[in-house]
């Protein structure tokens, strides 16, 4: 736990570093977006916006690979076997619809005794789903993206998209940087969208989010191991021979 307070510290002080040496700042604008199931375009009117510094943000992902990798060694075998007992489980089941289908066309005198296989096979598979998904369940609670917005520092100023999704907030000028939007919709179950995109404060152009951008574990990985590939190139050949 004292690391983890130590961590958080130190991310907080280099973003509050980081914006006291840049100096100046300038606005960065854009628009939130979210496409429903049509596709359709709607306007992310409500989401919280703000900038992350790099470094800052990329500290973070760096720990949120690691703790995704070690779960994912930690568990694996068990995850393997889990999916090879569902299959072996499905092949059961389907076996014994087959035999099943045979028996009924044939009006068997065991077709009771086929059909009580069958429910029970079924049952067998279901079973074996359930328990995949609750070790699959695991791996999402330890890679949730709402955990990895949660541990970010929290930001001295928030912007508010407004009924367009559009949104202006501020950033050291010259700097790179994330923009990261969050909104939460209430319905039959909540849900809590989150956006992420790095930008540059300088750049002409604005900064759209669509769901391209969305926070999912697989888009977190991507964005940490492209962290971890744009560092290994800036190594220079003089070093990586001394190595």
């Amino acid at each position: 736990m004292r690391h983890l307070l130590v961590f958080a510290a130190v991310a907080v002080l280099l973003g509050a570093l980081y914006f006291w040496v840049q100096g100046g700042t300038v606005s960065v604008d854009g628009r939130v977006l979210l496409q429903d199931m049509d596709g359709q375009a709607q306007a992310g009117s409500g989401a919280k916006v703000v900038w992350h510094p790099a470094a800052v943000v990329e500290q973070h992902l760096h720990a949120w690979l690691e703790a995704r990798e070690k779960w994912q060694r930690d568990n694996e075998l068990e995850i393997r076997a889990a999916r090879n007992e569902w299959n072996q489980r499905v092949s059961a089941r389907d076996e014994a619809a087959r035999i099943l289908r045979v028996a009924e066309r044939a009006n068997a005198a065991d077709l009771e005794i086929c059909r009580a296989r069958y429910r029970e096979a079924a049952a067998d598979a279901e079973d074996a789903l359930r328990d995949l998904e609750k070790l699959n369940s695991g791996a999402d609670d330890a890679t949730d993206p709402a955990r990895f917005l949660a541990s970010l520092p929290a930001p001295t100023v928030e912007f508010v998209a407004d009924g367009d999704g559009r949104f202006s907030v501020q950033a050291p000028q010259g700097s790179e940087g994330y923009i990261v939007a969050s909104l939460e919709r209430a319905g039959e179950r909540k849900e809590l969208f989150v956006w992420m995109r790095r930008a540059e404060s300088d750049a002409d152009e604005g900064v759209q989010l669509s769901n391209a951008n969305l926070l999912t574990s697989e888009t977190l990985a991507r964005m940490a191991r492209e962290v971890k590939n744009r560092e290994a190139s800036k190594v220079s050949p003089a070093n990586s021979s001394a190595g």
